[in-house]
């Protein structure tokens, strides 16, 4: 379980919508909530020229004052908080913090101060959540829904699933939720329609035999889905379940999202046959980037297991570290 909860401001009211979630999931699990602002070292200024000295400090001054502020709103809800802040780039300075300690998870509102957009993400929230290599939670700004930091509900939580061990590995994060929310969660597996994948003619005799096999598929899943009910049943949790055969997972996943009116989804960032040395795979790299729900993705690698990318150690040889 996670031990720190890592919440970046920016002293907007937006990146706060955020906070709640923070605040959910640091009581859930009597973990520490660290709130960081990041000083860009751009800020304040409307050229390339540094900052003036003076005005400098007057900024590290307001950012303090501003997360103390909120520590202090938080300490009537008797949260446990600690504000840090940092100076230089935004997305290195949030990715240094969530990997300063032991077990973070990383709670990130999808826009800042910069507002909504017909962007889905921020740009600071995309590359954190793509470098991170953590757990983190992307709450949506453009949600009708604003509840006030300790009155948030997870009244419904999906959970996709693919039979896979490595998939389970968010089971102990979704107990500690629904335990604390009183939550119903709904067990997804979708099954990729391989009759509608293949791409035969109609009258193709091969299309028999691949309706068989998904028939075989979906009638597995099922048993697998109702076999872990059972279990979160005997541990307390309220569970449907739901199998799908469908032509595309990551679609029908923001579907089934929608229908069931979720409050958040939460998955694995590999599933059974995703690449390990991935930072995550492509239905939690789907979600995050087309999906309107809050999204809690738990990292089951190590930061030092996951392969950096192409443009990452580019970047690592010019810097020199």
């Amino acid at each position: 379980m996670f031990r720190r909860v890592v919440l970046p401001l920016d002293g907007s009211v937006t990146a706060e919508r955020a906070l709640p979630h923070a605040v959910s999931a640091a009581q859930a699990m009597d973990a520490r909530l660290v709130l960081l602002r990041v000083i860009d070292h751009q800020a304040g200024s409307d050229t390339n020229r540094p900052a003036d000295p003076l005005e400098w400090e007057l900024l590290k001054a307001e950012a303090g004052a501003y997360l103390n502020a909120v520590a202090a709103r938080l300490a009537q809800l008797g949260v446990e908080t600690e504000t840090a802040t940092a100076e230089g780039d935004a997305v290195e300075e949030i990715v240094n913090c969530a990997r300063a300690g032991p077990r973070t998870l990383l709670v990130i509102c999808s826009h800042g101060s910069s507002g909504t957009s017909a962007w889905v993400l921020g740009g600071v929230v995309q590359k954190t959540a793509l470098h991170a290599n953590v757990s983190f939670l992307v709450v949506r700004a453009y949600s009708t829904e604003q509840p006030d930091a300790g009155s948030l509900v997870y009244r419904r939580v999906l959970l996709p699933l693919d039979g896979s061990r490595r998939a389970e590995c968010v089971l102990p994060m979704l107990e500690t939720l629904t335990r604390r929310h009183g939550s119903e969660v709904v067990l997804v597996s979708v099954v990729n329609a391989l009759a509608t994948c293949a791409g035969l003619a109609d009258d193709d005799s091969r299309l028999g035999v691949l309706r068989e096999l998904d028939a075989e598929r979906v009638a597995g899943a099922g048993r697998y889905l109702q076999s872990l009910a059972q279990r979160l049943a005997g541990e307390g949790m309220s569970t449907r379940t739901r199998v799908e055969l469908q032509a595309s997972s990551d679609v029908a996943l923001r579907e089934i999202a929608a229908e069931e009116q979720v409050d958040l989804v939460i998955l694995a960032a590999h599933g059974g046959a995703c690449g390990a040395r991935l930072p995550f795979g492509a239905v939690p790299m789907n979600l995050l980037i087309y999906g309107e729900t809050p999204l809690l993705v738990i990292q089951d690698l190590p930061p030092e297991e996951i392969e950096l990318s192409r443009a990452a150690r580019s970047a690592r040889e010019v810097s020199g570290h």
